[in-house]
């Protein structure tokens, strides 16, 4: 396999709702996926280590733009209030972070997540495009890469 560079753009995030296809989260301007583990220090009889504690935390977040969609039904895609929807109803979602066209090629690296919307936010300012951001919280969160065709 060569050698590629990511380009954000073309790492969507999705929410998957059990049937195809996933519903990307339209007009983000960005995602981030993070992951945390707690460390603590453990005094032995043979000196002092490092040692893990509980299992890890792993967040979903992103930017986007909101846009209003004429026909809100249509269930082509989320924006903000959907993502509100999420968090007032504490629904528990299945977010996948990969490929645009949700068809992944030799190497691409896809995750998936289950958890909830923990943080919502919209801002409208004076003079610029009105943004959202948002955060999932994370139960479970895997990594899968594409292998290669044979």
């Amino acid at each position: 396999m060569a050698e590629r560079t990511v380009i954000g753009k073309n790492v969507w995030l999705f929410v998957d709702t059990g049937t195809p296809p996933m519903i990307p989260i339209k007009c983000l301007t960005s995602h981030t996926i993070t992951g945390s583990q707690e460390i603590s220090n453990v005094d032995t009889k043979c000196g002092r280590k490092k040692s893990p504690q509980g299992d890890p935390d792993f967040q979903i977040s992103g930017e986007g733009q909101i846009m209003l969609f004429t026909d809100p039904t249509t269930g082509t895609a989320y924006s903000s209030g959907d993502l509100f929807n999420m968090l007032k109803l504490g629904q528990r979602v299945t977010v996948v972070s990969g490929p645009a066209s949700g068809v992944p090629v030799e190497g691409d690296e896809t995750y998936t997540g289950v958890g909830y919307v923990s943080e919502w936010e919209n801002t409208y300012p004076a003079a610029e495009e009105s943004t959202f951001t948002f955060t999932f919280d994370l139960e479970t969160l895997e990594r899968e890469v594409e292998p290669a065709t044979t």
